[in-house]
């Protein structure tokens, strides 16, 4: 395929993506403001609001609204809603009282959606050629729960997921992966959900893991870019948790995430000097694998709480909500007897 028919190829299939999502809107505005059929969506739409109380850049951590009338902690992490809020605003001509604001709001899944598709396409041109990448996007671009995650109107967090985990693909096939930007993706895909620490953990997880047993150039860029996305969370991640008086839970961004990926993080960077000084390998495993030791020691009461939780344990309110149910209680992995 010629470089010309490749681009507008690509191009259509971008133009298609975008066509779908606005032919099955998921909101309808009402005196200039848009008002999402979705709960969820609904409550981002308020969430993003919230960064402009008070003037300050920062959203809402506690709502006297939920669990009314005590009120409850956001359970929502603030990554997406802040992204949601700038978008929104910079639509609205940098104000969040225009009618450009509003259609900001809507736009912006279906810009993920369409994002994630061309990371598709350019990650199947990378790995294969053209006509894999346009075949690929193709798909990502007409399958259903995708289009559903991302139509216009419907700013729920469901859609971003999706283009982490790509351009998580996209990252480990690059020549020279940077570790930057390996962690900036860490720390986003848990900063726009509280488990984002699955799709890291899973996603980041298995590429290191590649890259450690074929020594591939994602090796040490994704063991050090995970490092890198620990420092970035773990202080915005153990601000908001305290702030929300969760200081270490997984049901809600806390320092239990930060923790979690960095017990992995030493680790991975503990075999990576095995590795790359085998004269010291048996001070490095004695000295690595005592601080290992004690570090885990130190964080296991927390880390093994937060885990059983996650693991085992249901939340009462979040029992309601399917993606947060814990792990072997959820109906797709369990019996109904369980």
């Amino acid at each position: 395929m010629s470089p010309l028919a490749a681009r507008v190829s690509a191009l259509a299939v971008l133009a298609l993506a975008a066509t779908v999502r606005l032919s099955t809107p998921a909101a309808h505005f009402r005196d200039g403001r848009l008002v999402p059929v979705d709960g969820d969506a609904a409550y981002h739409v308020r969430r993003a609001a919230s960064f402009f109380d008070g003037g300050l850049p920062l959203p809402s951590v506690f709502d006297p609204f939920l669990g009314f009338p005590q009120g409850a902690t956001v359970p929502w992490a603030p990554g997406w809603d802040a992204a949601l809020a700038l978008f929104a605003w910079l639509c609205g001509g940098l104000s969040h009282e225009t009618v450009g604001y509003q259609v900001g709001l809507a736009l912006f899944p279906l810009v993920v959606g369409v994002a994630t598709v061309a990371v598709t396409m350019e990650l199947g041109r990378r790995l294969y050629n053209d006509w894999v990448g346009l075949w690929a996007g193709l798909g990502l671009a007409l399958i259903p729960q995708h289009v559903a995650a991302t139509q216009f109107g419907r700013p729920d967090h469901n859609g971003a997921e999706g283009l982490f985990m790509a351009l998580f693909a996209l990252e480990a096939s690059h020549p020279r992966p940077r570790p930057l930007v390996v962690g900036g993706l860490v720390a986003g895909v848990v900063l726009t959900w509280v488990g984002g620490l699955a799709y890291a953990a899973m996603g980041l997880g298995a590429l290191c893991l590649a890259g450690l047993l074929s020594e591939s150039p994602f090796e040490r860029a994704g063991v050090k870019g995970w490092a890198v996305g620990v420092l970035l969370l773990a202080p915005l991640a153990t601000a908001f948790g305290l702030a929300g008086g969760q200081g270490f839970t997984y049901a809600y961004l806390s320092g239990f995430q930060p923790a979690a990926l960095g017990a992995v993080a030493l680790g991975g960077l503990w075999l990576l000097g095995l590795r790359a000084w085998p004269e010291r390998r048996r001070a490095l495993a004695l000295g690595g694998g005592l601080t290992l030791l004690a570090v885990a020691a130190a964080l296991a009461p927390f880390v093994l709480t937060g885990a059983r939780d996650w693991l085992f344990t249901e939340d009462p309110w979040l029992a309601t909500v399917t993606e947060m149910k814990a792990m072997v209680k959820s109906p797709v992995t369990a019996p109904a007897s369980w």
